[in-house]
This record gives structure tokens, sequence and C-alpha cells, in this order.
């Protein structure tokens, strides 16, 4: 569990979370890596042989930089996600259109994620259909396609690691033009992201070396 305070900084997420929280104790993603590295060797972590020094290897730099890079998105996309919710934004902007901000290589296939992720849901989307990868990606801010290509179920990115993607405003305008404003959809409530979110498989799931 972490806390968002700051673009650049999260809380400790092993020791002490709650106090460090209230205390406002704060660290960089410098001293993330090694306090992680000390709290492993605490609890006698070893990796597997086979994947000493891979990206499966809690331990490794590799890994270590792929959880601090991120936390630090998760919790930039969280920060804008909550800042849109206000109701003046709300009016004038009342839609995100997801964009590639880095290409990745591989590349995923947006296209297909989103499409089978609208799939879903088509009754109760205000999603575009993606006629390739590069989209069209837009929907109303509290559709439920956005917690859909999550790899975590968060409405905000990152949607997955590395993944070079982004959320937008769009106005009300643009967002008549696509046809998203008729739709009645399901809405999340997005209250329910406004505090600590889960990032604990970030850390602990086994993660495909073609991704990254």
């Amino acid at each position: 569990m972490f806390q968002i305070v700051h673009p650049d900084q999260i809380i400790d997420p092993v020791t002490k979370k709650k106090r460090l929280a209230q205390r406002g104790e704060y660290m960089n993603a410098a001293t993330f890596r090694v306090r992680m590295r000390d709290w492993l060797k605490s609890q006698n972590y070893q990796p597997r042989p086979e994947e000493g020094g891979t990206i499966n290897d809690l331990s490794s730099e590799r890994r270590l930089n792929l959880m601090s890079e991120t936390y630090v998105n998760i919790a930039r996309g969280q920060i804008q996600f909550l800042q849109s919710q206000d109701s003046d934004v709300m009016e004038e902007f009342p839609a995100f259109e997801m964009i590639c901000l880095e290409k990745t290589k591989p590349q995923r296939d947006w296209m297909t994620r989103w499409n089978s992720a609208r799939q879903k849901i088509i009754k109760a989307t205000s999603a575009t259909e993606a006629k390739n990868n590069n989209g069209p990606f837009f929907a109303l801010k509290n559709d439920f396609i956005w917690m859909t290509i999550s790899r975590w179920q968060l409405p905000f990115p990152s949607f997955d690691y590395n993944d070079g993607m982004w959320i937008d405003d769009v106005d009300h305008r643009k967002a008549n033009n696509k046809g998203i404003l008729l739709t009645n959809p399901m809405k999340i409530n997005w209250r329910l992201f406004s505090g600590e979110i889960d990032i604990a498989p970030i850390f602990t799931e086994h993660i495909e070396e073609s991704f990254l």
C-alpha cells in the first residue's frame, strides 16, 4: 500500500506505513530502492537460482527500478485523475483520451486490449471503438473502460508496466463530436480511488521479460 503525496515521492510501502503517512515522512525513489533491499535482506529473501539478476528477482536493479518507476507513474496518474473530478473541470472536460507518450518495445496491442475491454461492457460504456493501435481511445472520465484495461484495475495510468501510455483531458466539444456524451455508461465511484492504492502485485507478481 502507498499514499500519494507528491508526483516524485512515495511513502515507504514496507515499514511503518501508517506512522509515515501520519507524520508526512516520505522518501524518494533512490531511498526506496535502498530500503527495499534492506527489507528483503531482513526477510532472508533469495531469488530462485534461475531468476537471479533478472526482472523476477525482487532485489535486482531492474526490478527495483521498475517498481519505483511504476509507483511514481501511478502516483502521477492518481493525482491527475482526482484533480479531474472537480465539478468545473468535469463540466468543461468530461472525457479522457488515452495517448501514447513513449514508444515501448515490444509495443503492446492496445487496439485489441481496448476493444476487448469495450466488448465486455459494451452496453454500459461510452468508449469509442479503436481502429488501430493509435486508437481512437476516448471515453468519459468515470467509464469502467479505464479500470478494465488496467493491469491493476485502476482507472488511471500506468495501465501496465512500462506501457508508455497516458490520459489527456478531452473538452466538451470534442467529446460531443466523438458521440460519447450521448451515451449513458455505468460509472465508477471515483471517491474509492482517493486514498491508498494496493500496489502489492507490482512488487510480487511474475513479469514477462518480453514486456520490458
